[in-house]
């Protein structure tokens, strides 16, 4: 962990706040399409309430493997 951080520590504020940002807006970009998918399906339920469960569910599914399995 300290070898991690050590080169966290090396790399520009810029290039680790730009990461940030990318990072905040594909996840925004998955649960849009997660809202426009039940919007299509004629359900609707609350951003905050997709949000939470697209984003848990990508978490999990990237954690346990199953990218690999999906392709």
């Amino acid at each position: 962990m300290n070898t991690v951080l050590r080169a966290l520590e090396t790399l520009p504020t810029w290039r680790l706040a730009l990461a940030a940002l990318l990072t905040v807006g594909s996840y925004v970009a998955l649960s849009g399409y997660e809202l426009l998918a039940l919007f299509y399906a004629g359900r609707r339920l609350s951003y905050r309430r997709v949000t939470f469960a697209t984003w848990v569910t990508y978490g999990l599914g990237r954690s346990l493997g199953f990218p690999d399995l999906a392709g």
